[in-house]
């Protein structure tokens, strides 16, 4: 019971105006509805970041991209883990 009168008082607290509710697409910088902002998230749901998808849009070698990409997201392989799969270069 304590619970829902918590819920009570949040929604108490929470003022309303009367004025005209206002559609924002926040994918777009015009504010604006674009089939390829939305066609973007759906096909690439894991670039939410804008220097992400300027790396993955950059004219660079793919190679290169996917590089930028892992430095981005932690992903390169630490000294540990290539020693971990018995890697025979130097670290």
């Amino acid at each position: 019971m304590i619970e829902w009168e918590e819920k009570l008082e949040v929604l108490n607290s929470v003022t309303l105006i009367q004025e005209e509710d206002t559609v924002i697409w926040a994918l777009e910088n015009s504010r604006n509805f674009a089939i390829a902002s939305l066609y973007s998230v759906l096909t690439f749901p894991y670039m939410d970041n804008r220097w992400m998808m300027c790396i993955w849009t950059a004219k660079l070698a793919l190679y290169f991209r996917v590089f930028l990409l892992q430095v981005c997201n932690d992903n390169l392989q630490s000294a540990e883990q290539l020693v971990k799969r018995i890697w025979s270069g130097n670290i």
